[in-house]
C-alpha cells in the first residue's frame, strides 16, 4: 500500500470523529471526539511529510483533552506558545504559517469560554484549514474540513442560533 494511501485511512478515520464532534451537545463529547480525530489526521499529515500540520494536530489532541476540564489563561498562552513554536521548528513555508493560525485559531476555540464564540472560533479554524488542505491536494483532508465545517454550521445553528431565537 503507498504512504499517499496510508496517509488517507488516517484522514479518513480522523474525520469520522471530527465530523461528528460538533452534534455533540456537551463539551467534553465535542473535544473528546475531536482529541480522537486528532491523533489520526496529525498520522495523516505526517506520512504526507507535513510536519507543521501534523505537530499541529498532535498538540490538538492533547489540547482537547485539557480543555474538556480545564480553561485557564495560563493553559491558553502555553497552548499559544507551543503552537508559534512549533511553526518555528518545523517551518517549511507558507503551508507552516497557515498550520500556526488555523492552531491559532482553534486554540482560542477551545479555550473560550461562551459555546457561540467556541463554535464560531472552530469554524473559522476550519476555514483555514480547508485553504491548506486544498493547496497540499489531500482529498480526505478536504473532504474532512467541508465535512468539519458543515457539522459546524449546523451544530452552530442546532445549539447555538436556534435557541437564542426562543
Amino acid at each position: 500500500m503507498s504512504e499517499f494511501a496510508v496517509s488517507q485511512m488516517l484522514g479518513l478515520i480522523g474525520l469520522v470523529f471530527d465530523s461528528f464532534s460538533a452534534q455533540f451537545k456537551q463539551r467534553y463529547q465535542v473535544f473528546g471526539a475531536m482529541a480522537v480525530g486528532s491523533v489520526f489526521i496529525a498520522g495523516h499529515f505526517y506520512v504526507l511529510e507535513q510536519y507543521t500540520a501534523a505537530a499541529m494536530f498532535a498538540v490538538a489532541s492533547v489540547r482537547h483533552v485539557i480543555t474538556i476540564r480545564y480553561r485557564q489563561k495560563f493553559l491558553y498562552l502555553l497552548f499559544v506558545a507551543s503552537a508559534v513554536a512549533f511553526v518555528y521548528a518545523t517551518y517549511g513555508g507558507y503551508l507552516s504559517v497557515l498550520s500556526g493560525i488555523a492552531n491559532l485559531l482553534m486554540v482560542s476555540g477551545s479555550f473560550s469560554h461562551k459555546q457561540k464564540n467556541m463554535r464560531l472560533l472552530l469554524i473559522a479554524g476550519s476555514a483555514v484549514w480547508l485553504i491548506h488542505n486544498l493547496i497540499v491536494l489531500s482529498p480526505v483532508a478536504i473532504l474532512l474540513e467541508l465535512m468539519f465545517l458543515s457539522s459546524g454550521l449546523i451544530g452552530y445553528y442546532r445549539h447555538v442560533y436556534k435557541l437564542s431565537r426562543r
